[in-house]
């Protein structure tokens, strides 16, 4: 009878085991995100900071050239780069035209006369904002998880669709955690890489009317 008993417990837990293994399998892919979940997360924030560094290389320079400075997002259509250094200067989009500052020098210009410019301000604005149509009638889209399921990572290639500026542009990569960037790379077809690698991203940041005009130029949503 022992003999018997001690089988039984032996084959009990044998199927626990397997059972604990089988759920353990399982959990971490039931807790990644995918792409349209994502643009969900992105769609809640109510605004977003980040401080950044920016590194662009280009074919015709030894050395990259530098510049950090902080980028500022109010839904759904403000967005402000503002650099620090080497150079103070403030470039703000609101809806269709881009306003900018620098030296003393300021000007407004319209998104459409700058085609490479657009789309840079045109996919970080319908990421944010968790604009999948927007994104899928622009651009070819290739999503993938990266690293552990409980850290959330992932990355997202943008190809543009447009004949004419597959011509200036190769690809958009974008690098997070969650719903916080941690890079924005640009290649052009030329081989020159801008990439913007963000720090301490503040994804609940919202604006009061003092900070939106001293940003954006403008206190409303």
């Amino acid at each position: 009878m022992q003999t018997h008993s001690t089988a039984g417990r032996a084959f009990h837990a044998c199927v626990y085991a397997l059972a604990g293994l089988l759920l353990l399998a399982a959990a971490p892919e039931a807790s990644r995100l995918d792409f349209p979940t994502l643009l969900a997360k992105f769609a809640a924030i109510p605004g977003f900071s980040a401080p950044f560094r920016e590194e662009k290389r280009m074919a015709l320079l030894r050395e990259p050239l530098l510049s950090h400075g902080s980028i500022y997002y109010a839904p759904p259509q403000r967005l402000a780069r503002v650099i620090d250094a080497p150079t103070a200067s403030r470039v703000v989009v609101d809806g269709e035209q881009l306003t900018y500052s620098s030296a003393g020098e300021r000007g407004s210009i319209g998104l459409d006369a700058h085609p490479t410019l657009r789309i840079f301000v045109d996919s970080l604005r319908m990421l944010l904002r968790g604009d999948e149509d927007g994104l899928r009638e622009t651009f070819q889209i290739a999503f993938t998880n990266v690293g552990p399921a409980d850290e959330l990572g992932w990355t997202v290639v943008l190809e543009p669709r447009s004949e004419a500026l597959r011509h200036s542009l190769a690809s958009i990569r974008i690098e997070g955690r969650d719903r916080s960037l941690r890079v924005f790379q640009i290649l052009e077809r030329n081989g020159d890489v801008t990439r913007m690698t963000f720090s301490s991203a503040g994804t609940e940041r919202r604006f009061t009317e003092r900070e939106a005009t001293e940003i954006f130029g403008t206190p409303g949503p």
